[in-house]
């Protein structure tokens, strides 16, 4: 059994952030959200590229001034937003299915 392929982004906030994943396990905590943003996930361009069944990628998001993450193109989610409060963290991750991403569980802390 070969080791896992980790991968750890550190992207500025964006209006709209689309992410391509190449690893097997993927971080992404974006820098703090100072507003809404919208979340486009690569789904890979056959099943000789990535992303592959089986990868999962994982969000951690911060914000100051209280934020909205609209799940976009690539993403199947429990539900279509994911509100952040002030000071709060948000967590998203996903398992890639072979043609979408599937959410495996989201939470907001304090």
């Amino acid at each position: 059994m070969g080791a896992i392929c980790r991968e750890y982004r550190t992207p500025a906030y964006a209006v709209s952030m689309s992410i391509m994943t190449v690893a097997e396990k993927t971080l992404v905590a974006p820098a703090n959200l100072s507003g809404p943003t919208k979340l486009n996930i690569s789904v890979g361009e056959g099943a000789n590229s990535a992303p592959y069944a089986n990868d999962t990628l994982e969000f951690l998001f911060t914000s100051s001034v209280g934020a909205r993450v609209t799940m976009g193109s690539g993403i199947a989610a429990s539900a279509p937003t994911l509100d952040i409060g002030t000071g709060e963290y948000g967590w998203l991750s996903f398992i890639f299915n072979g043609s979408v991403w599937v959410e495996t569980g989201r939470t907001v802390t304090i």
